[in-house]
């Protein structure tokens, strides 16, 4: 961790400069649904809090040395919501102390956003986040960007937002006798120096200029032409008072762990939805930057660690009531192209912050919440995904630009949970009908024009030539299961006529799931149930067989009725003999019932026996005499048996 100490100083120090207007601004906005100037100061500190200790204890035990760790947009979402939510439930406005209620559940959700991702690290969830497919990333990305935007549009406007009676937000202006223009203009001013500074000059970071720019206009117009500006009790315009002695640990708990447990008991769904919310975008939020990190550094980091080390963050900064924290892209990109490589840089950066809140606190209340709205409201639109925007022009894309769509509409009117499980159902569906769509075979042909590479005599090629459009052979490909096994199934049934032996090919194959393996089976079952029949009525009966295994039936027409089984012949049997001893044609069709091994008897191979060994020749025939003696004995009991019921 000391091999790259001047690197780090100076990438710990360019980080913490980006941090700084970035916690104030998230904390102060997360705690907005309160309403007070004390939680304005409170959200100040949170924020601060939140980035000193996530971005200590991330970097001491996370798996990306680079990664700077803080408040993040979608973590500030969910506290913002979870804040506004807890200002319109019952059992919270009936305590005595509701804002300290709300102070200590926010602080409880965020330990159990912390020891999600402790679990998370546990179990080796890393890898499986990786899986979330870009467009439901990209679609949440952008609905949080927009939810933060519209929220800076009050403080920008010299406004607050408060619940009414029927719990719908609605502004009032800070302060009767100061306009929006004023406010506006000064917002206004912060967000067009950070787009002109980074043209100027990239030493100092863009964000941080806005904020000195911004609140220096501020304190002008105080001392010249607003003197509301400029007094500092009751002002609703700045920060107000952030605590600045050092950080002690529960230091903001003001009710009892009774009261606490109580809630907690009573509506566990309220605090454990918004605490899972926390762990998995956190984590996912952590990782995506820890990608970054690697492109950047040539290293790779290690998933499961990162989750760990974030939820120890989060758990310590809920421990101090700060705001909860993930992998910030943009400060690790910062502290990357500065030298920071190792963990050090990340402490250097949580210490640097540590020094300004106890140092210059006094100085950051008097930061205008209008300057701290014009960082947010750039930083959110730095946050929209510029790639999801594009598929707008690619009608190739528009899966993906729907997912990208629904994703963000949801996030913004509903809850980024929801969206994120819809996002991932949509995307599956999307995923597997695209699978079904695919072919599921490379190529299908018959045997009569292509052949293995096997050479075969002049013999075997002509019966090839002349029987090889029976042999259908499938070269499978792909994964073969309930999608596409059904269309696999229709494509085969449709070429089941005059095909009497099917080949799949399963080399090219990746999965098979039960149902592709049922369908294999049960093609199987659909060839042997068409029977392969081994001669037919009217043709020259000059072989006889013998069953080696399986079993042959033989049909033949009986009144009206066609195909009626006579008989069924298994293993040691034989058949065909008839139009052997008779030298005339068949009298009816033999069939295999399933696969069957048979030796073949011709004619002239009998005669050829015959002459060679007479006792032999005698013996066929004896034989084929007493089989022929049994079945008509058989055949004339079972008839007399009828007769007499």
């Amino acid at each position: 961790m000391l091999s790259n100490v001047k690197g780090d100083i100076s990438g710990g120090i360019s980080a913490a400069v980006i941090a700084l207007p970035l916690a104030l601004a998230f904390g102060v906005s997360a705690f907005a649904p309160i309403g007070t100037p004390e939680a304005m100061a409170m959200g100040a500190a949170a924020g601060l809090y939140g980035a000193i200790f996530t971005g200590i204890f991330a970097s001491l035990f996370g798996g990306t040395a680079s990664q700077i760790t803080g408040p993040t947009g979608p973590m500030t979402v969910v506290i913002t919501e979870f804040i506004a939510t807890a200002m319109k439930h019952p059992a919270i406005q009936q305590q005595s102390d509701p804002l300290s209620m709300i102070l200590t559940l926010t602080a409880v959700v965020v330990l159990l956003g912390g020891l999600v991702q402790i679990l998370m690290g546990l179990l080796r969830c890393g890898t499986l986040i990786k899986f979330i497919p870009y467009p439901v990333i990209a679609g949440f990305m952008n609905g949080i960007a927009v939810i933060i935007f519209l929220g800076q549009i009050a403080p920008i406007l010299g406004m607050k937002m408060f619940f009414d009676a029927d719990g719908i937000f609605s502004p009032i202006r800070l302060h009767e006798g100061v306009g929006s223009f004023p406010i506006l203009g000064i917002g206004v001013a912060t967000i067009a120096v950070i787009l002109i500074a980074p043209k100027i000059t990239r030493k100092v970071p863009a964000s941080l200029m806005g904020l000195i720019v911004g609140t220096g206009v501020y304190l002008l117009l105080g001392k010249t032409v607003l003197p509301e500006f400029a007094r500092f009790e009751g002002n609703p315009f700045i920060i107000g008072a952030i605590p600045t002695g050092f950080p002690i640990p529960l230091n903001f708990l003001a009710v009892s762990i009774g009261d606490i447990l109580k809630i907690l008991m009573q509506y566990p769904t309220t605090f454990l939805a918004p605490a899972l919310a926390l762990g998995i975008l956190g984590a996912i939020d952590s990782l995506l930057t820890s990608l970054v990190a690697d492109v950047s550094t040539k290293t790779k980091h290690h998933s499961n660690r990162e989750l760990f080390g974030q939820g120890v963050g989060n758990a310590v900064s809920a421990m101090f009531g700060g705001m909860p924290g993930a992998g910030a892209t943009v400060r690790t990109v910062v502290n990357i192209n500065n030298g920071g490589r190792t963990r050090l840089s990340g402490i250097i950066h949580g210490a640097l912050l540590l020094f300004i809140l106890v140092a210059l606190g006094r100085v950051a209340r008097w930061i205008p919440m209008c300057v701290l709205a014009g960082v947010l409201m750039v930083t959110a639109v730095s946050m929209l995904d510029t790639y999801s925007l594009s598929l707008i022009r690619k009608k190739t894309a528009f899966k993906d630009l729907l997912v990208v769509g629904v994703v963000t509409i949801i996030t913004v009117v509903f809850d980024l949970m929801i969206a994120v499980g819809i996002g991932l159902m949509i995307a599956a569906l999307l995923f597997i009908r695209e699978l079904i769509a695919m072919k599921v075979y490379r190529k299908k042909f018959r045997c009569d024009r292509i052949h293995s590479k096997r050479i075969r005599t002049e013999v075997e090629s002509e019966v090839l030539k002349e029987h090889g459009n029976e042999i259908l052979v499938y070269e499978l490909s792909g994964n073969l299961f309930f999608g596409t096994a059904d269309k696999l199934s229709d494509d085969v049934e449709a070429e089941m006529k005059d095909t009497r032996m099917i080949i799949f090919d399963l080399k090219r194959v990746d999965t098979i799931d039960i149902t592709g393996a049922e369908l294999i089976k049960r093609i199987c079952d659909d060839v042997k149930g068409n029977g392969e029949t081994i001669f037919k009525e009217g043709e020259s009966g000059d072989r006889v067989f013998l069953i080696g295994c399986g079993c042959v039936s033989i049909l033949g027409s009986s009144g009206p009725e066609k195909n009626t089984r006579f008989t069924s012949l298994g293993r040691g049997l034989y058949f065909g003999e008839m139009g052997l001893l008779e030298r005339s044609v068949r009298s009816a069709d033999a069939v295999a019932d399933e696969d069957c091994e048979l030796y073949v008897l011709q004619m002239d191979d009998l005669e050829k026996l015959m002459r060679e060994d007479t006792s032999i020749g005698a013996r066929i025939f004896n034989a084929m005499a007493r089989g022929l003696s049994q079945r008509l004995r058989l055949l004339s009991a079972e008839m007399s048996a009828m007769e007499s019921v």
